[in-house]
């Protein structure tokens, strides 16, 4: 009997597998930010190495343009300068589904693998260009062969495995990096441009001379391959395959067409593409006005570069403490009212600064306009970003897992349209108003700005009468 009895009782070696157990489901109960680290870097670069790519020749496109094309000054060549900006994502059109397709088939990581090698053949391309057709060749390419931001949206859900308050402090810290390297982006490639002209006395100057003389704008694609590369191997070493064991991408029930017959996924990509539109012709439309020599500033590239190096320290500072007052405060519809009102709306205020630095001598900026400037673009980048970073949460929420990746190559599909024209409106309207004689360029300068803050406007109405309606949680 006592034998028997003893038998009941459970023993020491059962115990102690029973609490190793219940340890290991306590220490593996779900991911951690510090537990991504290295994940959230490597998407992180992943987003600041497309911005780079995409934003870094705006400062010097149209300086770009007067050298490869003759007759062309300061005040026209803004259609030549957004069409070669606008390469970019006329690229993206061609190739956002088919990116999409190579995620599900092939998995996530083989997608950034090869846009970044494709990027750096390209990128490189771009700078050695010689004529302008080239220039705009290589720069479709160099879109084309990009499909980071795509698959960065997939895998920030996919590595949260389901925790939505992990996956809204990800999405927060990724895509942060979006309004980063918008102000990081056109300022190194500011400073990097055309050295001879900018540093003459510099080492690369004086002992490449002949090379930068014919390549004045390889420094800026030189770096552009160098954080493909650091891109390329955070990548390979920091992230975990996340494609899901079973897709069927050709599974009728998961088609574009579907996606798009969501209202609430609808309504949240319309909004992204509305944004993305304007973002881009803000971006484009301020260097044409700094670079100006009537009814702007008529700076140069490094002037530019120190603008939008203190517009990024405005950013720096503060968005990351706005991003999580405005998600601790309110609903992601509120946050997205409040981030819409504060973004595109603000770029009338713009040509401002050309009335502030009146009295300044010929291509430099005072210190009231320089404060002002860096002021006005780091808080309409904070606010912008909040909003991109907010809308693509809400659209990755109202799908499901296995029509993420449909999802975000529409949503890139139709982003790419938006910025491929966004900086083609920006620099066509741009180079009219500056030179079309109908108004004084000094009034000109105006209508492009006027017309960014009606589609910040328009935004904001949207988000408040059409988003509101969905109230995703």
């Amino acid at each position: 009997m006592a034998t028997e009895k003893e038998t009941n009782q459970p023993s020491l070696e059962a115990g102690l597998l029973e609490n190793d157990q219940l340890n290991s489901e306590i220490v593996s109960e779900g991911p951690t930010l510090y537990s991504l680290k290295w994940s959230i870097f490597a998407l992180a670069m992943a987003v600041l190495t497309q911005g780079y790519l995409l934003v870094s020749c705006f400062p010097y496109v149209a300086f770009m343009c007067i050298h490869l094309v003759s007759g062309l000054t300061e005040q026209n060549a803004g259609l030549y300068a957004g069409v070669i900006s606008a390469m970019f994502m006329i690229g993206r059109v061609f190739t956002s589904y088919p990116w999409g397709w190579v995620a599900d088939k092939y998995g996530r990581k083989q997608v950034f693998y090869w846009s970044y090698i494709l990027s750096i053949i390209f990128s490189l391309g771009f700078g050695l260009s010689t004529n302008i057709t080239l220039a705009i060749t290589t720069r479709f390419f160099l879109g084309a062969s990009n499909g980071l931001i795509s698959v960065a949206k997939t895998v920030v859900t996919e590595v949260a495995e389901g925790d939505k308050a992990l996956e809204s402090k990800i999405m927060g810290l990724v895509f942060g990096m979006r309004g980063w390297t918008y102000l990081f982006s056109p300022a190194v490639g500011g400073y990097l441009s055309d050295p001879v002209k900018q540093f003459p006395g510099s080492y690369l100057s004086t002992h490449f001379h002949e090379f930068f003389v014919q390549y004045p704008f390889f420094l800026p694609n030189l770096f552009g391959a160098l954080l493909c590369t650091i891109g390329f191997f955070a990548i390979y070493f920091g992230v975990k395959e996340t494609k899901p064991d079973i897709i069927v991408p050709n599974d009728p029930n998961i088609t574009l067409a579907v996606i798009w017959a969501k209202p609430a996924t609808r309504d949240y990509l319309i909004s992204y593409w509305l944004l993305v539109f304007v973002s881009i012709a803000y971006e484009e439309a301020i260097p044409l006005y700094f670079i100006a020599t009537e009814g702007g500033l008529s700076l140069q590239e490094k002037s530019i570069g120190a603008i939008l190096t203190g517009a990024g320290l405005i950013f720096g500072i503060f968005q990351y403490l706005i991003y999580h007052q405005l998600t601790r405060r309110f609903d992601l519809n509120g946050a997205l009212v409040f981030a819409s009102v504060l973004g595109a709306p603000l770029a009338i205020l713009t040509p401002i600064a050309s009335l502030l630095n009146a009295n300044a001598a010929v291509s430099h900026i005072n210190v009231s306009t320089y404060v002002f400037l860096i002021f006005l673009l780091g808080v309409t980048k904070i606010f912008l970003n909040n909003y991109f970073t907010s809308v693509s949460l809400g659209a990755n929420r109202t799908v499901s897992k296995v029509e993420m990746s449909a999802m975000n190559a529409l949503s890139m599909l139709g982003g790419s349209v938006a910025q491929s024209v966004g900086p083609i409106v920006a620099g066509s309207v741009t180079s009219f108003a500056l030179t079309s004689g109908i108004f004084s360029p000094y009034v000109g300068v105006y209508v492009i700005f006027s017309i960014i803050s009606i589609v910040g406007v328009i935004l904001t109405l949207f988000s408040y009468f059409k988003l509101r309606k969905h109230e995703v949680e």
